[in-house]
């Protein structure tokens, strides 16, 4: 089911990269082959403590790792602030801090962000942070 998933993701990323004014591109020679390096831009919204979100991110890391640079994957986080400022989780303060924790990552230590998500994403039970 997974190969499936990632092979379906995989050629809608493929058929988004080439598309990309392939129609009216003339007929000039190694034009279709620029407009099929066009980058595809990927937001991803979740929660860090979401398995739907966790399998999401999963994927589209596996879809990133295959496509480089062609493919810009974002990752935003779902959270609520409310009138005070105050930011909350659906998955309460555990989820918050995670998604905090991840924001954190990314911004300071982009180069290894992706290899945080595929660890916390498989071992996160067994990950303590204190």
């Amino acid at each position: 089911m997974r190969k499936v998933i990632l092979f379906t993701l995989a050629a809608f990323f493929m058929a988004c990269a080439g598309c990309t004014g392939m129609k009216d591109a003339p007929k000039e020679k190694g034009r279709a082959v620029e407009d099929a390096a066009a980058k595809v831009t990927l937001d991803l919204y979740v929660s860090s403590l979401c398995r739907y979100g966790m399998n999401a991110e999963l994927a589209m890391i596996k879809v990133k790792e295959l496509f480089g640079e062609s493919v810009e994957l974002n990752i935003r986080f779902i959270e609520r602030i409310d009138e005070t400022g105050a930011m909350s989780s659906m998955f309460g303060e555990d989820g918050l801090s995670q998604d905090i924790r991840q924001m954190c990552i990314m911004k300071l230590y982009p180069d290894k962000y992706f290899e945080y998500l595929k660890l916390f994403n498989t071992e996160g039970d067994r990950l303590t942070f204190d």
